[in-house]
């Protein structure tokens, strides 16, 4: 009688060991599955982002371009004063955006801290 027991709390446990070893085996293949669409939307998002710099870099020279033009005609045609308001409107803008990206950057990298503290 005892070694029946015996016999039947091994093969459940056996059972059981091998239960454990699929359920780890699944867990396994759905992390290393998850971990690649991490990577493929991280690197998208890299993608995305580098476009997104490289447009905003392009519009950036065009403005400049022409505002360089558009002051250098007003120069030539001798209207300073038309210069004179478009610097006193330009420059608090420049200032404007450069303070704007570099509080966003400051409060963005904060923001990255506290969600990787969350996990």
């Amino acid at each position: 009688m005892p070694t029946d027991n015996n016999d039947l709390q091994l093969a459940i446990h056996e059972k059981e060991t091998e239960l454990r070893r699929q359920q780890n085996e699944q867990q396994f293949e759905f992390a290393l599955k998850s971990l690649e669409l991490q990577k493929s939307v991280l690197e998208t998002q890299k993608n995305w982002m580098h476009d997104l710099l490289k447009s905003c870099i392009s519009y950036l020279k065009l403005f400049t371009f022409l505002f360089f033009i558009i002051v250098g005609i007003a120069m030539f045609l001798n209207k300073e004063q038309f210069v004179y308001e478009m610097v006193k409107i330009s420059v608090p803008l420049i200032i404007g955006w450069i303070g704007g990206y570099s509080w966003k950057s400051r409060n963005g990298q904060n923001e990255s801290i506290d969600s990787l503290k969350r996990l």
